[in-house]
């Protein structure tokens, strides 16, 4: 298994989930983004529909972010 396959595998329960950061801005997970130097969780905001990448070195809730609904 790989290491995106183990990251998939974790994250793909949470898939469509709402996010939100320190700031209270809410994000929809929408999935992983594979790049050519990095994996990425993929999020898009609620209300304006800014994309959010972040490297899927550690977990979303260590960059900030909080889940708050399925």
């Amino acid at each position: 298994m790989t290491n995106l396959d183990i990251i998939i595998n974790q994250y793909r329960p949470y898939f469509g989930d709402i996010y939100k950061n320190e700031w209270g801005t809410a994000y929809t997970f929408e999935g992983i983004l594979v790049a050519e130097d990095d994996y990425y969780y993929m999020l898009l905001g609620l209300n304006n529909n800014t994309p959010q990448m972040l490297s899927c070195v550690c977990d979303i809730e260590d960059y900030g972010f909080e889940r708050v609904e399925r």
